[in-house]
């Protein structure tokens, strides 16, 4: 063989060489680089999965419920609540000690009352959303659409509704609306505030089921 064949042939399985290692990095490369996509996806999923087990799940209350709150306040459930929600709706069981003027009824519980209420608690105020009653609530509670002054709720049998006399935040003209109890003489119903201007208030808020006991 001539110097020149054997030159060529030289030359020739080089490049096969460089061809069959270049081609198996590029193999090796994609096989990894495949893998690593493959383990970050596996990855990802197994995160989501995890987070979705771990979301927190809170009690479920229903309207009517009875809860008592870490001041030892004592109030009843006033809308759904389910497992997915961290907050609750509430009506406090008894009335405020002192009658309030229904013109400023709205503002001292929105404020004064939230206030001092998350400071019992030993939360912000921020924490603590506080209103009257309102005849959207009545509704909810008794499941009785349209009601007016005059209208019985008593048929509802939600009798923490009414088993005592509270202003809402609704007035006709110059007169507050309210939930009057049972009397010997009138069934539970929605009713005008007349002849005194101060009534009692029972609070509704809004707050984080961690502060249920």
């Amino acid at each position: 063989m001539s110097d020149s064949n054997r030159t060529n042939l030289t030359i020739i399985i080089v490049l096969c060489a460089v061809v069959v290692i270049v081609g198996g990095y590029f193999t090796i490369n994609h096989f990894f680089d495949k893998k690593v996509e493959e383990d970050s996806i596996e990855e990802t999923d197994e995160k989501r999965d995890t987070s979705v087990d771990k979301e927190e799940k809170y009690d479920s209350y229903k309207i009517g419920d009875y809860v008592t709150l870490k001041n030892n306040s004592t109030w009843n459930v006033i809308a759904k609540s389910d497992s997915e929600e961290s907050k609750v709706l509430l009506l406090m069981e008894d009335q405020l000690d002192d009658l309030i003027d229904y013109r400023e009824a709205s503002d001292y519980v929105r404020n004064t009352f939230a206030s001092d209420f998350a400071q019992s608690l030993g939360i912000g105020a921020d924490e603590v959303s506080a209103r009257l009653l309102s005849i959207d609530d009545i509704q909810t509670i008794t499941g009785i659409a349209n009601l007016a002054p005059g209208v019985t709720i008593e048929d509802s049998n939600r009798t923490f509704l009414y088993r005592s006399t509270t202003v809402t935040e609704e007035v006709e003209g110059d007169t507050p609306i309210l939930v009057c109890e049972k009397t010997s003489n009138d069934p539970a119903k929605i009713c005008m505030g007349t002849g005194t201007n101060t009534w009692p208030v029972r609070p509704v808020i809004e707050i984080s089921k961690k502060y249920v006991k």
